[in-house]
């Protein structure tokens, strides 16, 4: 008994240690064939989950690359401004998106909770040791159980022959469906309901805020531009906590310029749903954006009243 006990913690042992040999060596690959650069003309990157994933065509947005994608946490943008910084030293401005949604305590599901299964294998590859042991920390049975979808990602990436992990795996392609069905029908009226105020102010993720701090240091260190941007939400939508977010942005990143084009003149026709923009509603704000832009958004020093002008006209 103790002998077939002994074999088998042996046998257990070597197929563990044979599993993170050929995990470590398949991200190892990836990181040092693939590449993760974007068109060398495209200078300015916007990232964040699918508000911004969904309402940014960049295809209408000239030297602009849209790298949002739905479910993404900070914790997850960090590690992926990181590794564009690293390949694309073309880049001259990052914005992250900054909405109601991502200070709430549910944000917390897009660091380390029941998006891992989404986020996990598209991500892994350019996590270090700190990112991964702070999965596992925080979350060891999701971790152990979206590991080895990773390792199938990997493997199927790296037979497939592609070079490029980005365009494989962080392209646009898991809303491009939702965003060009037809417009789902919208109240003509909603809003979330009003918790008390000691519930709001409890309901913070700080785990993802204090994330969203390391990715503006990060671009800080980089001499990169950086901006908080807020996309179109529909007219008729209210937010309970949206004096808590201008609050947290004014105490926590004063410096940080904040597009806010939360007001930005949209029917709810222009929407997929309660909070994400249709192919129609991201055509006519990007063509806004780019105008934007080509109007000197970037170089005008009253950024958010320039932009409050424009959507006036």
């Amino acid at each position: 008994m103790h002998l077939f006990i002994r074999k088998t913690g042996i046998f257990c042992l070597c197929f563990l240690i044979a599993f993170c040999l050929l995990f470590f060596s398949t991200n190892v690959l990836i990181n040092k064939r693939s590449g993760f650069e974007i068109p060398h003309h495209k200078e300015y990157v916007i990232l964040g989950h699918s508000h911004p994933a969904y309402a940014f065509n960049d295809s209408l947005i000239d030297n602009f690359w849209n790298g949002a994608q739905s479910m993404e946490g900070y914790f997850f943008t960090y590690y992926k401004t990181k590794k564009l910084l690293e390949a694309n030293k073309q880049i001259k401005a990052v914005f992250i998106e900054y909405t109601n949604n991502q200070i709430e305590k549910y944000a917390d599901e897009n660091v380390w909770g029941k998006y891992l299964p989404y986020l996990i294998p598209r991500m892994y590859p350019v996590l270090d040791i700190r990112g991964q042991f702070t999965l596992l920390c925080r979350n060891p049975l999701g971790f152990a159980q979206n590991v080895p979808s990773s390792l199938k990602k990997n493997l199927l990436f790296l037979w497939s022959g592609k070079k490029s992990f980005l365009e494989a795996t962080w392209a646009p392609t898991d809303f491009i469906t939702y965003v060009n069905k037809d417009t789902l029908p919208i109240q003509p009226s909603f809003t979330d309901p009003v918790p008390k105020k000691s519930q709001i102010e409890s309901s913070i993720s700080e785990n993802n805020l204090y994330y969203l701090t390391k990715v503006l240091k990060l671009c800080s260190d980089n001499k990169i531009k950086v901006y908080l941007i807020r996309c179109p939400l529909p007219p008729s939508r209210l937010y309970y906590n949206d004096s808590l977010l201008n609050k947290i942005k004014e105490k926590e990143f004063p410096d940080v310029p904040f597009l806010d084009f939360i007001n930005y003149p949209l029917f709810n026709s222009d929407f997929a749903d309660r909070a994400h923009l249709n192919y129609i509603g991201a055509r006519k704000f990007s063509t806004f954006f780019n105008h934007l832009i080509h109007k000197g958004l970037m170089e005008t020093p009253n950024k958010q009243e320039f932009i409050n002008g424009e959507m006036k006209n």
